[in-house]
């Protein structure tokens, strides 16, 4: 697992939080720890979609029907789906406006890692909440990973 989140940390100020990573010489590594608040946008629901997208090239030869592939990196993203209730579609649209620019750490919840849902990266599109009358909105939420 590439991604792990860990949640109900104490918050205080001047509290420091240490992080030991145990393993064989050359095989532990981490790209990025993110420590912050959480902050719940909504209730995750089927539908949430998760993906790659391939920065690779390929171009085929039109004559001879050959192909040269580039390949490059690629970056992981994810598709929420999420209920929000109407009273609080202002205060999730703030959220993502405030951090729509900043890489951030994106999850479906608690013990969903293994799904591939958690994503470090950035707000991928224009978000949009249709807003409903029966007192619950279904936002779709579109982030794309660093690399």
């Amino acid at each position: 697992m590439s991604e792990i989140v860990f949640t109900g940390l104490p918050a205080y100020f001047g509290y420091t939080v240490r992080v030991v990573i145990n393993g064989n010489a050359g095989t532990a590594q981490v790209g990025h720890i993110a420590i912050g608040r959480v902050r719940e946008l909504g209730t995750t629901m089927e539908g949430t979609i998760v993906g790659y997208r391939d920065f690779s090239t390929k171009e085929r030869d039109p004559v001879f029907g050959t192909v040269a592939i580039v390949e490059r990196e690629s970056a992981r993203f994810a598709e929420y789906q999420f209920a929000v209730i109407s009273t609080d579609e202002y205060r999730v649209t703030e959220i993502v406006k405030r951090v729509r620019a900043t890489p951030t750490v994106w999850y479906a919840g608690d013990d969903t890692d293994q799904f591939g849902t958690t994503i470090f990266g950035f707000l991928a599109d224009e978000f949009r909440i249709p807003l409903a009358s029966r007192g619950v909105s279904i936002a779709t939420l579109k982030v794309e990973s660093l690399t």
